[in-house]
């Protein structure tokens, strides 16, 4: 986790008990979605949203879905319908299929 945000946050983020969102713009270049995996990995409550034509900016780049996301994670209401899944697999991150591109995907995605 370090050199992600030149910051070690490791043991304080793998620590956490609370339910956590990552927001993730699939077409990020300055720190790509392969990036994301070391969140993944130490903490079982983080829970990986990625937007598809979306870079570092998800939340403007995609508001309504950025929104719809968000509300579903505070159980404010269902998960956009277009939203698919993608696990984290033991090999990494998983492909994401047509529809999570242009929606988002829980748990992994590709750059």
């Amino acid at each position: 986790m370090t050199n992600h945000l030149d910051l070690d946050i490791e043991g304080e983020f793998s620590q956490l008990a609370h339910p956590i969102l990552i927001v993730w713009g699939q077409e990020a270049t300055l720190t790509p979605i392969t990036d994301v995996e070391p969140f993944l990995t130490v903490n079982p409550q983080a829970r990986l949203q990625v937007f598809g034509e979306s870079r570092l900016l998800p939340h403007v780049e995609r508001s309504e879905g950025f929104n719809a996301a968000v509300l579903a994670f505070l159980g404010g209401t269902p998960q956009p319908e277009e939203a698919s899944v993608a696990p984290l697999t033991a090999a990494g991150l998983a492909p994401l299929d047509d529809a999570a591109t242009t929606a988002g995907s829980d748990r992994s995605g590709r750059a």
